[in-house]
């Protein structure tokens, strides 16, 4: 690898616009092409840190809910990412690599994390069925191939109309669309017969609305990893493609997060929503129908190296499930 094309990949937006300086016309491609790196930065950096702040305070608001402390992970995994961008632009910051070497890893903790949140949704409506676990665990681990592509099999250099850029594989956005979709249909449908299921039987309003909820969020999910896979597959906005995985990663983060924010709107927190009905007895739900979808308590199940677990909660299913 030549000494050029090395520099191409470990330097700051702002040294490279300084080489130019002898080349004025050249010098105001390279400054507009990190203008709009800066602007995606910026951008970025603003919308996940407003996240961030909204996770904040649904974790104040219980701290003992698993899915309130995944939304936070996830809204400061990208807010540091758009960190990141910002920082390639600006004297004395990040060089171009860092794209790929720290943003991967962070688009993978963002992907594990709204996995996470539907396996768990899952697993618990099932009555902690150990298979969904499983099979949820052994899924969770793939994703960690499409970060192996990302760090040894992409190329990112710094470009003068685009900044920084990232050169996956041509397969790579199959290869994402193809872990990213089943999970998100096989759990959400998992969750959804549950949920569908109890509504058919107990007519609940609270049934209903998580009934109506989960297909949505089932539906804008697929929708959004079909539409990002198809764009940067085709390259139908060329150079700039890249960035869509950006927009997927916000609105992801962005579906989980107004899901809790809804669940607190609608009395999740601990107040009533709805007039539940409980489930029979000997049921396959009644095993769940006073638990809690706590991080203590699977971080007991995974590691038994805690003797605290959540205490029973008297919320109904559909409370636990909403959270």
């Amino acid at each position: 690898m030549s000494s050029e094309h090395m520099d191409l990949e470990t330097i700051n937006g702002f040294h490279y616009l300084v080489l130019a300086k002898d080349d004025h016309q050249e010098m105001a491609a390279r400054y507009l092409g990190q203008v709009y790196q800066l602007v995606v930065g910026v951008f970025t950096l603003w919308a996940f840190l407003n996240s961030t702040l909204d996770a904040v305070h649904l974790v104040i608001a219980n701290r003992r809910q698993s899915v309130r402390w995944i939304c936070l992970i996830q809204a400061i995994s990208g807010a540091t990412y758009g960190s990141i961008l910002v920082s390639i632009s600006l004297p004395g910051g990040t060089g171009c690599h860092t794209l790929i070497y720290i943003g991967g890893p962070l688009l993978t903790i963002s992907t594990i994390c709204t996995d996470a949140v539907l396996i768990m949704k899952a697993y618990i409506a099932h009555g902690r069925s150990r298979s969904i676990l499983y099979l949820g665990i052994f899924l969770v681990v793939l994703q960690f191939a499409p970060l192996f592509v990302v760090l040894r099999k992409t190329k990112v250099y710094m470009t003068i109309y685009y900044g920084c850029l990232a050169e996956l594989p041509n397969y790579y956005p199959w290869l994402r669309l193809g872990l990213d979709l089943p999970i998100n249909l096989l759990f959400s449908v998992a969750f959804l017969h549950v949920v569908v299921s109890n509504y058919s039987r107990y007519g609940s309003d609270a049934w209903r609305r998580l009934s109506r909820e989960g297909i949505m969020y089932m539906l804008y999910a697929a929708i959004i990893n079909i539409v990002t896979a198809a764009i940067v597959a085709t390259r139908l906005l060329g150079k700039y493609s890249q960035y869509i995985y950006l927009l997927d990663w916000y609105l992801s983060s962005y579906l989980i997060l107004v899901q809790q924010e809804r669940a607190i709107s609608n009395g999740g927190s601990g107040g009533s929503a709805g007039t539940p009905v409980a489930a029979p007895q000997n049921s396959p739900l009644e095993a769940v129908v006073h638990t809690e979808t706590t991080f203590f308590s699977l971080r007991k199940r995974f590691l038994g190296a805690f003797s605290r677990v959540a205490l029973p909660s008297k919320r109904p299913l559909y409370q636990s499930l909403e959270n």
